[in-house]
């Protein structure tokens, strides 16, 4: 984020405090704080802040011909990189500390993309915000410098062309780019999500959003009461964004309206006057952690993924607890930032000139960039860890063996087109052996080459879509998941006698009912159902978790951070089979965890699961054997 304050112009309290609502959203989003699922929404508040900042000041000085554009990216320097450069030095020496190598390697990236002010072009080429494995991407939250960045490259350029050109039609120009990136938003959250999120062409309307009102193309509210009823409005749009919106919840696109236009009315409530919002968000402590925003942005994540990887001892205790010493670190953290490395290149008596401010922009950031440079080359520098352990980390480094899974052919993502699906391979048929149809996600997916291998007698089909559960019933899915569910469910398993199904999914408490009208359904067509249950998981990679119980000679490391939500899920699961008479019931909780123990190398050296919940090609071939000797295929 951007928060810098107008220089030149009259300083208002209520906009920092309307960062304090955005940041502290942002914050108990991260930290999973009950009535935040929706606050990532902050994200868009800090947009329209900076969008109404940077044209208000950029216009201004335009209009009085007094615009530099090499004064202005020293503002922008000053603000922002100090803090982040901060921000980065000491990142890049935990992430030296604590990161495997392919964490490491993948690390660089996001430090070079940092640097190049890119980072929301990497992590839209790296797929989805809200997906596992950027949970633990130290850097994942300087996509929004990317976005605010590449804008003030082009709003800058934009406005001097015209306002030396067609001034009169300045606000039509404005309007029109909004609506245009509106529309690139509208459209890409159901054909692109990715895209839509992080880049800047279907974010820029929420910046030009808060431009609109610098540039007073929303009438100003004259009267008190219209004033207060704005604010009052403004915050309760955004509230309500940040109390109902959810991970699922389609974004930015419309949905973003609402805190967009939130904060676009807390904002022009305050541009004529005083209202009850505006002296709320003015009160000191509101007003101070909007001061300090910027830095509690920068840190707040860094220290969250450290606290996900394990890595703070007292993550063992209660949730509750532990958000509290969570966020408390983090405004220890931001709190010194903002004091030591943010203020003294703002104000004081030695503020550094512009042009030693320059050099040492400069010198910092080519440093830094050759330290990810370097990381990159060396592939990690994997000689920080013996020859064993960088083995096991290898397994971490690719997330599976996505051959074995069939990647692409038999398991589709939303990188895959529609129809991407190979019928002919995945679906193919064999009159000397039981044809069984493996339905379902990636749990499906990471179980296929196992149970080829450890039943060589049947002949195991896949139809596998990433975060596809193959439900009848399921109130919204992505098109490709949704294709797929159409063609097995309506066409194929209607049309082709096949000897049965086995369903398997990330399953949930909350899918039992849907599961059960699903095979009701699949056996009312004449089918064996077999159903697999959900499989033991830790709540980080499990290769990582192997790698530092041998760092520290711990054994016992990883059978902590088992997450025991599958064992309650199995028996629920099991007795549902039981209740709909299915052919068979297939426990991976006694597959993978035999007399209470469970399994975590399917061979030395070789992780059963190559992340927290999917199965290594050999840890499936190890499972699939298992549930041969335990529970058999009984067709």
């Amino acid at each position: 984020m951007d928060p810098s304050r107008l220089q030149g112009a009259s300083y208002r309290k209520d906009i920092d405090g309307l960062r304090a609502i955005a940041i502290l959203s942002v914050v108990a989003y991260h930290l999973g704080i009950p009535g935040a699922s929706g606050g990532y929404v902050g994200v868009d508040v800090f947009f329209v802040i900076s969008g109404y900042l940077i044209t208000s000041l950029i216009s201004r000085e335009i209009d009085r011909g007094s615009f530099s554009l090499i004064r202005f990216y020293e503002r922008r320097i000053r603000r922002i990189l100090p803090a982040l450069a901060a921000l980065l030095i000491v990142s890049s020496i935990a992430a030296w500390v604590f990161l495997l190598p392919q964490e490491f390697a993948d690390y660089s990236k996001s430090l070079l993309a940092a640097v190049a002010s890119g980072s929301n072009i990497l992590f839209w080429s790296q797929s989805g915000y809200f997906d596992g494995p950027s949970q633990f991407k130290p850097l994942l939250h300087t996509w929004t410098l990317g976005v605010e960045e590449q804008f003030y490259i082009f709003l800058p350029l934009l406005l001097m062309l015209i306002s030396s050109r067609w001034k009169r039609y300045r606000s039509t120009w404005i309007a029109c780019l909004a609506l245009i990136s509106f529309a690139i938003s509208a459209a890409g959250v159901i054909y692109s999500p990715a895209q839509a999120f992080f880049l800047l062409d279907s974010r820029a309307w929420e910046l030009l959003a808060g431009g609109m009102l610098a540039l007073n193309m929303v009438p100003a509210i004259r009267s008190a009461v219209g004033r207060s009823i704005a604010g009052i409005s403004g915050l309760c749009l955004m509230l309500i964004a940040v109390a109902g919106y959810t991970d699922s919840t389609p974004f930015p696109g419309i949905a973003a309206i609402l805190p967009c236009l939130g904060a676009m009315l807390v904002i022009a409530a305050g541009q004529s006057g005083s209202s009850i919002v505006g002296r709320l968000l003015s009160l000191r402590p509101m007003v101070f952690v909007g001061l300090i925003s910027y830095s509690l942005y920068l840190w707040h994540w860094p220290i969250l993924v450290l606290a996900r990887m394990g890595l703070l001892s007292w993550v063992s205790i209660s949730r509750h607890y532990a958000r509290v010493i969570l966020l408390l670190e983090m405004l220890v953290v931001s709190i010194l930032s903002w004091r030591f490395v943010e203020m003294p290149f703002r104000s004081g008596p030695r503020v550094p000139s512009r042009r030693f401010l320059f050099i040492a922009a400069g010198v910092t950031y080519a440093g830094i960039a050759a330290f990810a440079l370097a990381i990159m080359l060396t592939g990690g520098m994997p000689n920080r860890y013996s020859p064993e352990a960088a083995q096991i980390a290898t397994f971490q480094a690719e997330g599976g063996d996505r051959q074995a899974e069939r990647e692409g052919t038999c398991m589709v993502d939303s990188s895959s087109r529609s129809n991407s699906l190979d019928v002919k391979d995945c679906l193919r048929e064999e009159s000397s052996k039981p044809n069984l149809l493996l339905f379902g996600d990636s749990h499906a997916a990471h179980l296929w080459y196992g149970l080829s291998t450890a039943f060589p007698e049947l002949n195991v089909m896949q139809a596998t879509a990433a975060t596809c559960k193959p439900l009848i019933r399921v109130s919204k899915a992505a098109p490709y998941c949704q294709n797929l569910r159409d063609f097995i469910f309506a066409e194929y398993l209607t049309t082709h006698h096949i000897d049965g199904v086995i369903l398997s999914a990330a399953w949930l408490e909350a899918d039992l009912l849907p599961l059960g009208e699903t095979l009701d359904a699949l056996r009312s067509l004449g089918l064996k159902v077999y159903l697999v249950g959900p499989n033991p998981s830790y709540d980080e990679p499990l290769p990582r978790l192997l790698v530092r119980s041998r760092m520290k000679e711990d054994t016992s490391l990883p059978a902590r951070h088992l997450v025991r939500f599958a064992w309650e899920l199995d028996n629920e699961m099991r007795r549902l089979a039981v209740e709909k008479q299915l052919a068979g019931y297939i426990s991976l909780v006694d597959a993978m965890c035999p007399e209470g123990k469970c399994i975590e190398y399917a061979e030395p050296l070789v992780p059963v699961e190559c992340d927290g919940n999917h199965f290594s090609a050999r840890g499936s071939i190890v499972i699939a054997n298992n549930i041969r000797k335990a529970h058999g295929l009984p067709y």
